[in-house]
Formats: structure tokens, C-alpha cells, sequence
């Protein structure tokens, strides 16, 4: 069913609400109402950790995998999950142990990058960082743009445009002439 606007945006703050509470209803929590959880809860959740911890354990290895960043500026700092690698342009990084990294770049003037990276186990990982803002990434305005008669032009024909098309609008049509043949 098609409703006007005006109603869905009524409708929307209950909906809205109702959708918030199906989300508490679904989330995770306590299995019993007074807060408490469970035995088997309590087991679950230390066999989660012993999973979590056992994973963390493999993401440990290291490997033969080079990182490799090249950043569009020069002297930018490229720092590697907190420590600082140096400033670009960089060597490829080597020793990363495989899983998630975290990259950031930042050079004062532009605003600063930071993205995650996969490591796998070997490989070459290239991620092109351009970073966005400063003196690099402004085009140059052309001169007529900012001459005063470029745009004395352009509103002498938009508004030539606009006498046309309120000329044409408001005229009242002409009722049917007479023709005569020609004699």
C-alpha cells in the first residue's frame, strides 16, 4: 500500500522504536532474569575464550609475506599497528606476522589515513595510500572563472533564458485566423 509522505514520517519514530527494542530482545546477555548466568552460560563463554586464545596463538606466526605502502606525498610518517615504520617513501616491510594489521599515514596538512590490512602467510601485499587534503590535491582554478565578465555574461543569458520561457508561458494563444484563398 502507497502512503503520503507526511504519514511514513509520522509512523517512522514508532517504528524506529519498535525495531530498537526487537534488537535488545535478540542481543546476548544474561540467561536468567536477575542477572545471573547459568552454569552451562559460564562454560560456553570459557570455551569461547579458550577458542579466541588458541586463535590469537595462530595469528602469531610469522610470515614471508612483504607489506608494501607507497603513499602519494613524500615524508609522510607510516606507522604499523602503533610503531612507526618512518617516513615515505618506505622499504617493504618484512616479519609480519599473518592476520589483521592496521596502517596509518599521517603528514601535517592532509588529513590522516588509517586502514586495516590482511597479511596471509606469503605473498606481496601492496596497498596504494593517497592521502587527501593539502597543497597536492587542489586543482587550479582557470582565470576567466574569476573575471568579472564571465559572469556578467552568464546572467545576461540566463536571464535572456528566463524573459524567453515566462514570454512563452504567459502569452495568450491566438484564436484561429481566417484565411481567405488567394485570388
Amino acid at each position: 500500500m502507497i502512503q503520503h509522505p507526511a504519514q511514513v514520517m509520522k509512523m517512522l519514530p514508532a517504528a524506529i522504536a519498535a525495531i530498537a527494542s526487537s534488537m535488545l530482545l535478540l542481543a546476548p546477555g544474561p540467561a536468567c532474569a536477575d542477572g545471573e548466568e547459568d552454569e552451562e552460560d559460564k562454560e560456553e563463554a570459557s570455551a569461547e575464550q579458550d577458542d579466541e586464545g588458541e586463535e590469537a596463538g595462530d595469528e602469531a606466526e610469522p610470515s614471508d609475506a612483504k607489506l608494501v605502502v607507497p603513499v602519494s606525498e613524500d615524508g609522510a610518517r607510516v606507522i604499523l599497528d602503533g610503531e612507526e615504520v618512518g617516513l615515505s617513501p618506505v622499504l617493504p616491510i618484512t616479519g609480519l606476522t599473518v592476520g589483521e594489521h592496521v596502517i596509518e599515514v599521517q603528514k601535517e596538512g592532509f588529513k590522516p589515513y588509517w586502514m586495516e590490512v590482511q597479511i596471509p602467510e606469503d605473498g606481496l601485499v601492496r596497498h596504494d595510500v593517497l592521502l587527501a587534503g593539502g597543497k597536492g590535491l587542489k586543482h587550479p582554478v582557470p582565470k576567466f572563472l574569476k573575471a568579472w565578465w564571465f559572469w556578467t555574461a552568464v546572467g545576461v543569458v540566463v536571464g535572456a533564458g528566463v524573459g524567453v520561457g515566462i514570454y512563452f508561458g504567459v502569452k495568450p494563444e491566438e484564436p484561429d485566423a481566417v484565411r481567405f484563398p488567394p485570388y
